[in-house]
């Protein structure tokens, strides 16, 4: 099988000393030869920089931006690859991703976009919160637009999709900057194909914006949902639900695991 896709992997930071040589290892030991990996630094203070320069495959900036939204468009636009990723500094991919994603659109050449399974780590790589992979897991194997909407089960890091759909959906909403919002643009088109693999790993930290400001994230992701789903008003009542349902569990996470 020829695996000729050009993959970019497009990673934002600011401050992520700990963990960005995780995810910059985790790229290149893809062992996988068409690969390009961009780093967009926010000027960090700590030795982020310091590590990024330690690499020369990478394409690097480091210069003031908007947030980890704007970060990754400016990633966007200097992408040359076939399929792009968005990989946050503190997440890395697990062994043999970039193939298993490769070989999806080998075997189906139509296919625009594909998500997979990513675990949840802690600080120290261990995994945590099973119930909730097993339970997203679940919904990916279910997944449609409509079930998009009540909530998002995408895990970020796992999606990989073609260059050209930044062309026809544009990049991240600065105004509404969550993922979440252009995996719905994307779903409301086409067709999302389910890799049954591990793909990443997505931690969970006191400095993530997942972890520390999820009530605003997922007001945002709420925002987002109404956006894309105002002629589905049964299903938008399920994502209301949802809505607190999500702050409700996350809560209790926080506090106790």
């Amino acid at each position: 099988m020829d695996l000729n896709y050009k993959i970019s992997i497009i990673t934002p930071v600011l401050n992520c000393e700990r963990y960005i040589r995780q995810a910059i290892e985790s790229v290149l030991s893809q062992n996988y030869p068409y690969f390009e990996h961009i780093v967009v630094d926010g000027i960090s203070t700590d030795y982020t920089v310091n590590i990024v320069k330690e690499y020369d495959h990478l394409v690097w900036v480091s210069e003031k931006d908007a947030g980890p939204a704007d970060a990754a468009n400016k990633g966007f636009k200097m992408a040359t690859g076939d399929l792009i990723c968005h990989l946050p500094a503190d997440d890395f991919f697990e062994p043999e991703a970039f193939k298993a994603v490769a070989g999806a659109f080998k075997r189906y050449p139509d296919c625009k976009w594909v998500s997979g399974y990513a675990k949840i780590i802690d600080t120290d790589g261990n995994e945590i919160r099973k119930f909730v992979t097993w339970y997203k897991n679940l919904l990916l194997k279910h997944h449609s637009f409509r079930l998009l909407l009540t909530e998002c089960y995408i895990n970020g890091q796992t999606v990989f999709f073609k260059k050209e759909l930044l062309n026809e959906f544009g990049y991240f909403d600065l105004q509404l900057p969550t993922e979440y919002d252009l995996w719905l643009k994307f779903a409301f088109k086409y067709d999302m194909r389910l890799i049954r693999k591990n793909l990443a790993s997505f931690r969970m930290h006191k400095g993530a914006i997942t972890s520390s400001f999820f009530q605003s994230q997922e007001k945002i992701a709420l925002q987002a949902s109404k956006k894309h789903g105002r002629n589905y008003p049964f299903t938008m009542l399920l994502r209301t639900f949802n809505h607190y349902k999500i702050i409700f569990i996350y809560s209790l996470l926080n506090r106790f695991l």
